[in-house]
């Protein structure tokens, strides 16, 4: 299974999805899915922010090595789910493939995870108390799709 999350530049939402959900499937030992992360205008090979570095490091997870992308077909046709932090990314995907309508939604059912850039510490800390709870039900969700299938 793949999960790809989406945001703008790739550089603050989407990599501490990326990062946040992936520590907490290594975790629990789930090895099988692989979460990745691109922004609809991201610049291939930039760094994670500071801000989502920072947070993400509190919570268990790493960013230091994190580079972004730029989304793509591709990316989007390997993937599983793909998890929007907006409607925004979300129609953008839906302009590039619509028939994927079915494996896109938002992260939050009720409204868009505001973005953090240019913002300091907090303001990155706060955005990610607001996806956290998006986060951890996608972590069980995988988790229970990867046990279902090691039971197999």
């Amino acid at each position: 299974m793949k999960v790809l999350f989406i945001c703008t530049g790739n550089t603050c939402r989407s990599p501490m999805a990326e990062a946040y959900v992936r520590s907490r499937l290594e975790a629990a030992g789930l090895w099988e899915t692989e979460v990745a992360s691109a922004g609809i205008c991201a610049c291939d090979g930039a760094r994670a922010s500071a801000g989502a570095q920072a947070v993400i490091r509190s919570v268990g997870g790493d960013l230091s090595r994190f580079r972004s992308s730029s989304l793509t077909f591709q990316l989007l046709n390997e993937a599983d789910h793909i998890v929007c932090m907006g409607s925004s990314h979300r129609r953008a995907v839906l302009e590039i493939v619509p028939e994927y309508a079915g494996k896109t939604c938002c992260l939050l059912p009720d409204g868009d995870v505001p973005d953090p850039y240019g913002g300091d510490e907090a303001v990155y800390r706060e955005v990610f108390e607001v996806m956290r709870p998006g986060l951890d039900a996608w972590a069980a969700r995988i988790a229970g799709q990867e046990i279902k299938n090691k039971e197999i």
